[in-house]
């Protein structure tokens, strides 16, 4: 037994009652050794001495262990938000004013209302280099004032607001960015912020939740209060992001493990490198940086350019006029379709934009194909299929997308298209695809007529070769059935 090394507080406290220290939590990439440690390793890394809950991140094992106290009954995860009285000022030049003045007669004065805001001087005429002073203390001109309460000598306070406490209410300053001294339309004018407001998407990390977000509110409750605004909550809607890895570690300066973008784009270009991030995986959960990654998605890139030249060859020298249309082309056209509908899904439900390109890279595939085997491609039917591709593609990969507009002969820019609508009778189509799963892992994939009976269905499955190797001498304890999509077979 021992005092878990993972808090500062209780490692201090083990070591002043000499009690052995017994580290839970080791760094990613190293060991540590509690003889040997001077503090208490408090950041994240994997799971030790931990019982079942050892070799997997500390951050997946919060979860686990708060879950196997709430099925023994011993314990129930909940989560608390404490909003501490924090220090707004800083000894710093950037910084919004502290609006008020300090006079030996008559104290702290407020600075009256008609002489808001206060300006900061010009940043040329502050001395940033002198020690032992507030930069602001540097200019005399804008320090020395009058008291606008006795009329008397007075110095401006020379600390500045931290940042964060402009950053808790920006949102309702966007609204009124020309809104300067209109009293009531100072800070900001309340049609327009209950107009506008509340703000229907936050996108943030992680960390936003801990600070910004809990200022946020307390600032948005504050003006509610006062009546200033007529909603209680500054977001109707927050998604965290997850981070980017690198070496099993979030990316950091102080850590080494930094990938520049600057080279990245150098080498392979600012659309690979953001086709990458979006792809790499869900935009909620932290993803692993890989250089193989971004190489295979610069391949993808230059595939889709060679995609679009390919084109503009065939075009020149084929005759374009084919009104039939053979199966191949109405294949074509129905995949279109199916990539335009996934696509559009996956940015509207919760900007899943890894298995958008995923979809935009099946249609190049597609498309590839179909010009491999078709030895006389409909130009009228591949010009519309690319046209729409370029358009879907444009918001991952705006710039190669913009250059892949002009190549085929538009002049304005693709970003003044329309989003494309796709046809649902287009996609429906006789025969589907059933995705059959045992216990969850996919087993295998059959082609069957659309809204066919779940006992037809199940009889045609389960006498299936292939499928019952998985299921042999084993009961079958229930059948998941998902129209058109899915059966899972959840077996003993």
């Amino acid at each position: 037994m021992g005092v878990p090394a993972h808090d500062q507080r209780d490692f201090e406290f083990a070591k002043k009652m000499k009690i052995p220290v017994k580290v839970v939590i080791k760094p990613f990439d190293s060991d540590i050794n509690p003889e040997n440690m001077e503090k208490a390793f408090e950041e994240d890394g994997i799971e030790i001495n931990s019982n079942q809950f050892s070799n997997i991140p500390s951050k997946e094992a919060k979860i686990k262990i708060s879950e196997f106290l709430e099925e023994k009954g011993l314990g129930k995860k909940i989560v608390r938000y404490r909003l501490r009285d924090w220090l707004i000022s800083r000894q710093r030049y950037w910084g919004a004013p502290i609006p008020v003045i300090n006079c030996e007669k008559c104290g702290i004065v407020p600075i009256p209302y008609a002489d808001l805001p206060v300006i900061l001087p010009d940043s040329k005429e502050v001395n940033f280099r002198i020690e032992g002073k507030n930069p602001l203390e540097t200019v005399d001109f804008w320090v020395n004032t009058k008291c606008p309460k006795c009329g008397g000598p007075a110095k401006r306070e020379t600390e500045t607001m931290d940042t964060f406490v402009c950053s808790s209410w920006y949102y309702l300053r966007y609204t009124a960015p020309k809104s300067l001294r209109n009293p009531p339309d100072f800070p900001f004018n309340k049609n327009d912020v209950d107009y506008w407001m509340p703000v229907d998407q936050y996108i943030g990390g992680v960390e936003h939740a801990i600070l910004h977000l809990l200022y946020s509110r307390f600032f948005t409750k504050f003006l509610y209060k006062k009546g200033y605004i007529k909603f209680k909550e500054p977001f109707k809607n927050l998604f965290a992001q997850g981070m980017i890895l690198y070496n099993g570690s979030a990316m950091s300066k102080s850590k080494g493990n930094v990938v520049s973008p600057d080279e990245i784009i150098e080498k392979y270009g600012v659309d690979a490198e953001r086709l990458f991030i979006l792809f790499i995986g869900p935009p909620d959960s932290d993803a692993e940086w890989t250089d193989r990654g971004i190489e295979g998605m610069s391949r993808y890139v230059n595939r889709v350019y060679r995609l679009v030249n390919k084109y503009i060859e065939i075009s020149k020298i084929k005759n374009s006029n084919y009104e039939e249309l053979n199966e191949e082309d109405i294949n074509l056209k129905i995949k279109l379709h199916e990539t335009i509908k996934r696509v559009t899904e996956s940015i509207e439900n919760n900007f899943r934009f890894n298995t958008a390109i995923a979809s935009l890279m099946e249609l190049t595939n597609y498309i590839q194909d179909y010009l491999n085997e078709n030895e006389k491609p409909n130009i009228k039917v591949l010009r519309e299929i690319l046209e729409n591709f370029i358009i879907i593609l444009s918001p991952f990969a705006p710039f190669l997308s913009e250059e892949l507009w002009e190549m085929i002969g538009n002049k304005a820019s693709v970003q003044f298209n329309n989003w494309p609508n796709y046809d649902e009778n287009l996609i429906r189509r006789d025969k589907i695809e059933l995705i059959v799963e045992v216990n969850g892992r996919v087993r295998g994939r059959f082609t069957i007529e659309r809204d066919l009976d779940s006992n037809k269905i199940e009889e045609i499955v389960l006498n299936d070769e292939k499928i019952k190797k998985y299921i042999e001498n084993r009961e079958i304890e229930k059948v998941v059935h998902i129209k058109n999509k899915l059966l899972n077979i959840v077996v003993k």
